[in-house]
């Protein structure tokens, strides 16, 4: 097994994999639009994304984290948005390995804190979190959302 940063080389691979992911998330299956994605967070270097590759050689898991700041510390931070295991491979302690390379390269990269959303009936995921020492902060704040250039109404009076 190993990790390592994806490249456009890996493309292919890692879109097939945020595909699954975002099914998982229960959108729609869009192959071509994952790829799309992917190629501008790797042609732009706007995320850092890694890939699981397992003994026989084969792309079974990725992350992707992307670097943002913190105002109120004044702190580069991560946000790790997406993380995905082959169905397969899950519950096998790959995805605390990828936790772990996660936390490594993110303060390799001067980072002071992550921070990430999963849904709620995510059991399996907040599991993971929580045993990687992420602690869930609900308490202190709301999390809110705002569709831009949409037709929905924006609730503005």
């Amino acid at each position: 097994m190993r990790i390592f940063q994806a490249g456009l080389q890996h493309l292919d691979d890692t879109a097939r994999l945020f595909d699954l992911y975002r099914r998982f998330y229960d959108c729609p299956a869009d192959f071509s639009a994952a790829r799309e994605f992917i190629q501008a967070r790797l042609d732009n270097q706007d995320s850092l994304i890694f890939l699981l590759q397992d003994d026989s050689g084969d792309i079974i898991g990725f992350s992707q984290i992307y670097p943002s700041f913190c105002s109120v510390e004044m702190i580069a931070i991560g946000i790790l948005y997406d993380l995905y295991i082959d169905h397969r491979h899950r519950a096998s302690g790959l995805g605390r390995q990828m936790m772990q390379h996660i936390r490594q390269q993110a303060d390799s990269h001067g980072m002071k804190r992550l921070d990430l959303l999963t849904g709620k009936s995510n059991v399996a995921g907040q599991k993971l979190y929580e045993y990687s020492g992420y602690r869930r902060s609900n308490e202190d704040f709301y999390s809110y959302s705002l569709m831009l250039n949409t037709d929905e109404d924006s609730g503005v009076i």
